[in-house]
This record gives C-alpha cells, structure tokens and sequence, in this order.
C-alpha cells in the first residue's frame, strides 16, 4: 500500500507492529525482508518519489572545523537525498565487504573494534548479493582471475592485498518500490518527515514517533517496535532532538550520541607510469564480468594487508588505478615533477618506455574521535526540528597510511618491473605545531600543494555517529542495534558502524540491515 502523507488529516495516527524512519538501503531492505511475514509494516519516507526544494532544505545545517568541499565547507545537502530510496539515488554501486580486521580491537586506535566478529555478517553478506544486484559472494581477485578472466593482478599477496570491487548502482527505490507497494504488509508513507521521538515518562518504551509533512501538517505513527533508517546525520539528530522526556535526547545517557563522525578520506594522490600498453593490465580497468543473470563491473582495488596495518600501527587504506595510454594530461602535475619527467628517468634507467598513465585514487577509513560530532544548532527548519552542525576533524594518522600505502605500491610495481608511483607534490605533506602531538592532531596540507588540488575529500559517506558497542559507556546501541536505554528502538545504516574501515558502507548497511530484520521478525513473532 502508498500513502502520501499530504492527504492525510491532521492528528491521524498510524498503527503498525513495526515502523520504519527512512527508505534508503537499510529502510527498503528491513521492508522487504519482512514481506509476507504476517506483520504490518509502516515504513516512512521523509520526501516523495522525486525531490523537491522543500524536502532538500530540511538537510541544511552547518559544518564546522576540517571542510567538505575543495573550496570550503559544503552544505550538507549536497550530498544527501531526501526521497524514496536515499542516498542509492545517486550510489556508485561499489561494493566490498569490511575486512576482519575492521571488527578487531586494534590497541593503537582509540575506540576501535566491533561487539561482533566479521563471521557474525558473513551470511548476511552473502544474502545482500542478491539484495544489492551482484554477481556473486566472492570479492578475492584470484577467483574472479580464475574462474571469469578477470585479468592477472600484478599485485603479490604479502604487504598488499588485491581485491574485488563489484560495481552495481542498484537504485533501491525504483527496483523495490512495486514489490513493496503491493505488498499486504507493508505500507508506504510518503512525505513523512520524523519530527521526535515519544518515551513515556519513566519508562524504556518508545511510544510513537511525531511527524510531519513540509506544509507543517502533524500526524504521528504506533507501533509495538520502531527503527531509524534515516543516515549517519539525520539518525542521531532526531535523538538529540527528542528532549523533552529525557533532556539530553532519547539513547544519550552518556553524551554518546552523534559523537565520532566518520567519513571515508579520499584523494587523487599521484600517477603511476607502467611499462606496456594499458591492454597488458585489464586488472586496472572496471570491466563487464556476467554471472547467470547478473552482470557488474569489476574493479581492482589494492589494500594494504592485515599484517602491515598491525606492524607499523595504520589504518585500512588502499586504492585503484585507472590506466589510459600515455601520455595523458589528466595525470600530469603543473608544478614540481611531471609524467614526462618520471618517463624519461624510467627510460634512461631501464631502457624501457612508459606506455601507460593511470591515476591512483588512494582512500582510507579515519580513526574515530569522539569531538568529531553531529549536535544541533540554533536554528529550526520548516517543521520545528533543529538543524544539525556537523563538526569533522581529522587525524594524523589516516594521511600516514595513505602515504604508506602509496610507497609499498610503488616499491612492489617497481619490484615487479612495471612501472612507478609519482605522489603529487605537497598533496600528503604533514604540517605540526611544535605543541602539536601526531597521534591525534589535524593533519594540514602542505603551503606548497599545488593549488589545493590534492586535498583530501569526503567519500560522502556518514558513519559512527550511533555506534554499536558490548555496554552504553562506549556507544548507543547493542550488538543487534538496539538503543541501549529503550526496550523497543532500533537504529539501523553506517551510523551504527563502530568502526568505519575503508570499504564502501552500503554493501555492509544491506547485510546489518537482514540481520535485523531477522531479529525484528523473531522479537515481533514471540
């Protein structure tokens, strides 16, 4: 059933065993997995099936502290959709599982380590392959060699490791919006904007949750159990904003709540120039790759193993390489060292010319900080809800792996005999005060970076700020993502993440999501 919540009268009150705030990935697949399970389903959208200025503005906020953009701090509605299906709207379809050592406690990390072990997801990753659209449940570049002609990664197991990117922007709202509409159990609400969360006094029960449309009608959704689907901003915001029973937000008993925002640190960091043309490595090019009636791109990504992280004390980083004939100005610096420069050294070193460029794309997972923070501001949006200030740090720590990780490909590209790793002049350069201590201060571009344009940039992708964690001193919601202080709300998407790790969130908000809908369908039925 659909429901625009536009043409409902005021103070009606919806009634179902589960409500659901938020249909992105993690909303639309809590949803569907509960299709013909004998209970009623709300699941509410805040925006409609396309966007509108309206819906878009209530996202706005401010940012504060490391910027968003390359010019400044972006607005926070650049990068997030308020309509049916999320952020998938707009998703580059990569997707890769976290690695184990993701879910480690890793001594040198403040905050890190998961209440699970990357066993507990493994079959609920292998149930996202179908949710997602892939072509299989295997992401170790030797099968995709072996068994589909992927190309031979030039990339020896030991300090690196090479895996398989599968690349399916599956857009969750258009593929799943008809099975869910025709579905007996559940109902979709469009323009259903959450405005708080309901605790009865005294209590650990949610007993509803507010909401509204952008014209300012209210109405409000029962339910036996509710959960919040909304992203890594909205998520904590609604808890923090819903003070009027327990004054510092529903879930905040420790001040935990929208603490330790992650993103995904990002950066064209260099070039590399290889020997041979760029047919000899179809490793380094997204390439069709078909499995029974599935059909993805695979990419190559190359990270640095498990045991160099442990041993120097990094986070995860890693990258992919997008080779083109060379020369190519797409990859050459305007200042310091160029392409040309790295070809004719390679050239009269070797005797061998360059035939190939490729950009090296380096990314990294950040170290959580509990002063990188999602709080509210002074200022209310259309409907009366607080609008968020987001304020990001980053640590000294991340640009060193990134770093890192460019060093160990070159010396193995090199080892191997194909080719060389350029940095960027000044892109990764540390920049301390004397007062500054590297283990958590911001780490600043170099005065000498050419012209900014090796910054590092946001993944866009907003994690951590509702942690998951074995007690309520170090997160806000338990092992199966309930809020540690309620008997009945879950949170559900990256912000429960207790670590970020390098990989793209999606892939992993889809397999948490089947977990909990499995809990959800077994807490309901009992």
């Amino acid at each position: 059933m659909l429901i625009d919540a536009t043409e409902l009268p005021a103070g009606q009150v919806l009634r179902a065993d589960l409500c659901v705030i938020g249909a992105g990935a993690a909303g639309i697949t809590i949803a569907r997995e509960l299709v013909r399970s004998g209970l009623d389903v709300l699941l509410c959208e805040g925006g409609g099936l396309e966007p509108t200025p309206g819906s878009t503005d209530l996202y706005r906020g401010e940012v504060t502290g490391r910027r968003f953009g390359p010019e400044g701090s972006a607005e926070l509605t650049d990068n997030r959709l308020r309509y049916f299906g999320g952020s998938t709207n707009h998703w580059g379809g990569f997707c890769l599982p976290l690695d184990p050592i993701d879910f480690e406690r890793r001594p040198w990390l403040p905050h890190s380590g998961w209440p699970i072990e990357r066993a507990v997801l493994d079959p609920y990753y292998q149930r996202a392959v179908d949710v997602v659209g892939l072509a299989g449940d295997r992401f170790d570049w030797p099968y995709w060699e072996q068994e589909h002609d992927a190309g031979t990664s030039p990339i020896e197991p030991g300090r690196l490791s090479a895996v398989a990117g599968q690349i399916w922007p599956q857009r969750f709202g258009e593929v799943y919006r008809e099975e869910l509409v025709a579905s007996d159990d559940v109902t979709v609400v469009l323009n259903a904007n959450a405005t708080r969360v309901n605790v009865a006094p005294e209590s650990d029960l949610v007993t509803s949750i507010s909401l509204a449309t952008v014209d300012g009608v209210a109405f409000s959704a029962e339910a036996t159990v509710f959960v919040l689907a909304m992203g890594g901003i909205e998520n904590p915001r609604l808890l923090l904003a819903s003070n009027d029973v327990r004054t510092a937000g529903v879930g905040n008993g420790h001040d935990l709540v929208g603490r330790f925002f992650a993103e995904h640190l990002q950066t064209l960091a260099g070039f590399a120039l290889l020997r041979g043309g760029p047919d000899q490595y179809p490793a380094f090019q997204a390439m069709p790759v078909a499995v029974g009636e599935h059909q993805v791109a695979l990419s190559l990504v190359a990270q640095l193993s498990a045991e160099v992280i442990r041993e120097e004390e990094l986070v995860g980083a890693g990258g992919v390489i997008f080779t083109e004939p060379f020369p190519a100005g797409s990859v050459q610096q305007r200042e310091g060292i160029t392409g040309a420069d790295v070809a004719h050294l390679a050239r009269s070193v070797s005797g061998q010319a360059v035939g190939t460029s490729a950009s090296l794309l380096v990314a990294s997972e950040q170290q959580l900080d509990p002063d990188s923070r999602v709080t509210l501001g002074d200022d209310v949006d259309g409907i009366g809800v607080p609008r968020v200030r987001v304020h990001w740090k980053q640590a000294e720590v991340e640009r060193r792996s990134m770093l890192r990780f460019c060093e160990v490909l070159g010396q193995e590209l090199g080892r191997a005999g194909l080719g060389h790793v350029q940095l960027a002049a000044g892109g990764l350069r540390p920049s301390f005060s004397s007062s500054q201590s590297q283990s958590g201060s911001d780490y600043e571009l170099d005065p000498g970076a050419v012209g900014g344009d090796f910054d590092v940039l946001p993944g866009n992708h907003h994690m951590c700020t509702t942690r998951m964690a074995s007690a309520a001193s170090s997160g806000v919601v338990d092992a199966d993502g309930r809020v540690f202080d309620t008997a009945n709300l879950y949170v559900a998407g990256s912000s429960v993440f207790s670590t970020g790790g390098v990989s793209p969130p999606t892939f992993t908000i889809v397999a948490l999501a089947i977990r909990l809908a499995e809990r959800l369908r077994s807490e309901l039925a009992s």
